[in-house]
């Protein structure tokens, strides 16, 4: 995996208040952009929320419905930012699916032209790199690379997965 892996990319993560995405919404997004190995910029937000938070998500990430209230912004103006972020970089996260899937459904909500980025799974990353771990669940990864940050918050795990794809380009 030499060359140009850690080049014109987006580590992205997201939180949400549930599995579907149809149904259920983004609270937090962080992403930063990767060229030539190292991080050029960095994007993290809280999103304001009509609903609430469910007892489980709050669980999980420590977000609170207060804190969207106080913290969160507009999320038109937060989908469109990650939007233009993103730009044309390919998308890399953890279950890529799963937050490309999320983020293209914010987008049609808001009328945000949908992804069609070239996508990269750090699960998958992982799995390829023979690392002597269990499982590919994130936390196990942050574990094994040493990392003492809370899980479950977006930018965190988007460091998590960072740290794991430098691992896997010096390999």
């Amino acid at each position: 995996m030499k060359g140009s892996l850690m080049d014109d990319l987006v580590i992205i993560d997201t939180e949400t208040t549930g599995l579907n995405c149809k149904y259920h919404r983004v609270i937090e997004v962080a992403a930063v952009k990767v060229s030539g190995g190292k991080i050029v910029s960095e994007y993290n937000s809280l999103i304001k929320i009509t609903g609430d938070v469910p007892y489980l998500i709050t669980q999980i990430t420590g977000i609170t419905k207060e804190d969207l209230n106080n913290e969160g912004r507009d999320p038109e103006e937060v989908f469109t930012e990650v939007k233009e972020f993103i730009g044309k970089s390919t998308f890399v996260a953890h279950n890529v699916n799963f937050d490309y899937r999320f983020l293209n459904a914010e987008f049609g909500r808001y009328e945000i032209p949908e992804l069609d980025n070239p996508k990269l799974c750090t699960v998958q990353v992982a799995r390829r790199s023979n690392l002597p771990i269990t499982n590919f669940r994130l936390t196990t990864i942050k574990e094994y690379l040493g990392i003492d940050i809370q899980s479950h918050r977006a930018l965190n795990d988007v460091m998590v997965c960072y740290e794991l794809m430098k691992l896997v380009e010096k390999s």
